[in-house]
């Protein structure tokens, strides 16, 4: 691939910064935005490379180029920019194509229902073409079931969902014959939460050696823990 390798020389070479030249889509708005060509050509290289080798190559190219140029913040942000800017393009170009779809969907499902209408007014089950046919067909599976009035329906006919925690469900199968086992029991993070926040039963809050808490000072929770907040880079 020709095409890569000539771009990953071209980052390793600290060219000075221009503005974009490179013959791709967009080309005024990368302008714009002051993008270095080294970093598009790197990026697109990446998009397109077809095997592993290729493509860690150039991850360590883009790597090379961040650790030597990221001080250079208008180039690095400004094609952050212009991603930010092709994703909201992207989006609006897909929310116009499902509003077409729709359009043509509902078109579809009008003469069709129109026409069905039509055949079965005048009691016709087939019309033929020269192309092909059209046919009045019953449809298959099971009877529609109509639930007009549930509050009618006797309870064996009717399933409750009833949220509670398990502890409480464990003791009402303990009392009650042929109680069912909780198919799943989701698990409650808003008090998982409050506990781990809650200071530890033990020590007070105190930590050092509590064997409890392990020395957070804070509360234990059994499969579960609070992990550090991680971080994001933000674009200004």
């Amino acid at each position: 691939m020709a095409t890569t390798s000539a771009t990953i020389g071209a980052a390793e070479s600290a060219a000075p910064a221009t503005e974009m030249t490179v013959a791709r889509p967009g080309n005024e708005l990368m302008s714009l935005y002051r993008i270095e060509s080294d970093l598009v050509e790197l990026m697109a290289a990446l998009d397109e490379a077809e095997d592993e080798e290729t493509k860690r190559a150039i991850e360590q190219g883009i790597e090379e180029y961040l650790g030597r140029e990221v001080r250079k913040v208008d180039h690095i942000r400004g094609y952050l920019r212009y991603c930010e800017t092709m994703i909201a393009a992207s989006r609006l170009a897909a929310s116009e194509a499902t509003q077409m779809s729709r359009i043509w969907q509902n078109r579809y499902e009008s003469l069709k229902e129109r026409t069905q209408q039509t055949m079965e007014g005048f009691q016709v089950k087939v019309l033929e073409g020269q192309a092909g046919k059209l046919l009045v067909k019953r449809n298959g599976g099971l009877e529609p079931l109509d639930l007009y009035n549930e509050e009618l329906l006797p309870d064996e006919y009717r399933t409750a969902t009833i949220e509670m925690p398990l502890t409480q469900w464990k003791a009402i199968q303990a009392v009650v014959p042929g109680a069912p086992e909780a198919k799943r029991a989701e698990p409650d993070t808003k008090r998982i939460r409050a506990a781990l926040a809650a200071p530890c039963w033990l020590c007070n809050a105190k930590g050092g050696e509590c064997q409890e808490c392990g020395g957070t000072g804070k509360g234990r929770v059994p499969g579960a823990r609070l992990n550090e907040r991680g971080s994001h880079l933000e674009i200004r």
